[in-house]
């Protein structure tokens, strides 16, 4: 469950804890959108909070009145030119909004819009993460 208001750029060439259990399936850097200008994320806080969410009394960045605390991503389905994709944020622990986007693996394209671009950079970095991973 990455949070919200991070924009996933690169994997990280030395993860902090290689082979951890991540959200976005490998560790990323990016940019924080918690402030009024995109920040590089802190690399003390990339790896607890960045990619993890539920950042609240440990992220200096978060928003106090944010209205989502992580994203989840889960794989529906998935056939040689498509992965269809859940994408869920989550306040406190319960589903705020979710909604399914499909995937096309030849085009990199997802077939509707994200409400943002961190939500649709960490869709992307979901799904190459995933394609790496699980390479058929």
């Amino acid at each position: 469950m990455a949070c919200p208001f991070f924009e996933p750029r690169e994997v990280v060439s030395r993860p902090e804890y290689p082979g951890a259990r991540l959200p976005l399936l490998e560790e990323y850097d990016g940019l924080c959108h918690a402030t009024s200008e995109p920040l590089p994320a802190p690399a003390e806080l990339r790896f607890r909070c960045c990619n993890h969410g539920y950042s609240s009394g440990c992220c200096p960045h978060l928003p106090v009145a944010q209205s989502g605390s992580a994203v989840r991503f889960d794989v529906l389905s998935r056939t040689p030119e498509t992965i269809t994709l859940l994408y869920v944020q989550e306040h406190d622990h319960t589903p705020l909004r979710w909604r399914n986007f499909c995937y096309s693996i030849a085009a990199q394209r997802f077939d509707s819009e994200f409400a943002d671009e961190c939500a649709e950079a960490q869709a992307r970095a979901f799904c190459a993460s995933f394609l790496r991973r699980f390479a058929v």
